[in-house]
């Protein structure tokens, strides 16, 4: 589904783009160019990071948890984020630590078609984080497997 709207965006682009005087056309792609360029510049500034490595944890930790002087503890984190207290974390549990790194990437006030792309990437990040932690492919991540991610070299990345 999401490749079917990526194609259909793609082609009324180009045919907004063929219905342009070139003046317009012009201006049209200069803009395109100056908002990319903006976005790349925010990005240098507030950088994105590897869907659960312990920079993006701890992102998660200081500004969505307010928890900004106190020492990341993996323990108190999962707990924090265990919403329904049944010790794992589910898809929607997860998929809440995003939303900091999707603002990054999202704006506010942002066009509805920047809302699906923006759902899409969460559920891309979603999918990554389980294929590299719910061992047990049980769609929940327990503790234990939260634990053993963190004690991974890649964790620190």
């Amino acid at each position: 589904m999401f490749k079917e709207y990526e194609m259909q965006k793609h082609f009324e682009r180009e045919q907004k783009l063929k219905q342009m005087t070139d003046e317009e056309r012009q201006k049209f792609l200069s803009e395109e160019t100056k908002l990319e360029s903006e976005r790349e510049v925010k990005h240098k500034l507030d950088p994105i990071h590897h869907p659960g490595s312990k920079k993006q944890l701890e992102e998660v930790w200081e500004k969505q948890d307010e928890m900004e002087g106190e020492n990341f503890n993996p323990r108190t984190f999962f707990a924090m984020h265990d919403i329904d207290g049944n010790g794992f974390w589910d898809e929607d549990e997860l998929k809440a630590l995003f939303v900091r790194e999707l603002d990054k990437l999202y704006q506010q006030g942002m066009a509805k078609a920047d809302l699906m792309e923006k759902a899409e990437e969460m559920e891309r990040m979603r999918e990554h984080v389980f294929n590299e932690v719910d061992l047990n492919r049980d769609r929940l991540i327990s503790w234990e497997e939260f634990k053993r991610m963190s004690e991974q070299p890649d964790f620190e990345k």
